[in-house]
């Protein structure tokens, strides 16, 4: 007897033991945020979750599951990393942090928000967009959103630029951002873009995105051109 029972493999237990459909859904439940992750906000840590209304206890918890076992912590991984909204605010340069992921979980990443907004007299120009962290994101994605901010009004401030110089600024530092994305990013990807139908960056973002995108409204963007409940 004792034979023939070792021949009956023995059944999973604990997550392994349930269907992967739920058990997906089991990570979604912990590491899925409705908001994207701000990385200007994130200071690194690999077992952090990135919340301020999290405390670290709770940050433990949601992320436990990543120690599992090697099978589950991928699992795990492929939604925390392909689920999730991160976003880059090129004005803050938190495309750093990007760095600080391991390279196998930047490539897991499949949804990504870009923020660019004017940012005064200093535009960063030309603009320092790291070769070996943003292309192999930009053509692994599913769903790619851009939130630019023209400048809406005219500074205050002694010698301040007039508005029309403002916006030669601007759409000079938008353009070669507008147009890396559109070099690296796959044709798979959908893309969405919030600009408010501002007229100089729409027109804009239209010659510099021509295999197409999408007019959406965010959060985002909802702040920014104060729009809804931060009218």
């Amino acid at each position: 007897m004792r034979g023939i029972q070792s021949l009956h493999p023995t059944r999973p237990t604990g997550l392994l033991g349930i269907p992967l459909e739920i058990r997906l859904e089991i990570y979604r439940y912990f590491l899925i945020r409705q908001e994207p992750i701000k990385l200007q906000f994130l200071t690194f840590h690999p077992n952090q979750w990135p919340s301020k209304d999290d405390n670290p206890l709770n940050a433990k918890r949601r992320t436990v599951v990543l120690l599992i076992s090697r099978q589950l912590s991928e699992e795990a991984l492929n939604v925390l990393y392909g689920e999730n909204v991160f976003e880059v605010a090129l004005h803050w340069g938190s495309q750093s942090i990007l760095s600080q992921f391991a390279p196998a979980n930047r490539q897991r990443i499949r949804r990504l928000q870009i923020l660019a907004r004017p940012t005064g007299v200093f535009y960063g120009s030309p603009l320092n967009l790291n070769p070996h962290i943003l292309p192999p994101i930009l053509a692994s994605l599913t769903r790619l959103y851009i939130v630019p901010q023209q400048p809406l009004e005219v500074r205050t401030f002694d010698n301040a630029p007039r508005l029309e110089q403002e916006m030669h600024k601007w759409l000079a530092w938008l353009k070669p951002v507008l147009e890396y994305v559109n070099q690296y990013v796959s044709s798979r990807a959908t893309i969405e873009v919030d600009d408010n139908d501002m007229e100089e960056t729409s027109e804009l973002v239209k010659r510099c995105l021509p295999n197409g995108y999408r007019k959406v409204r965010t959060l985002a963007g909802d702040m920014w051109f104060m729009r809804g409940m931060f009218s």
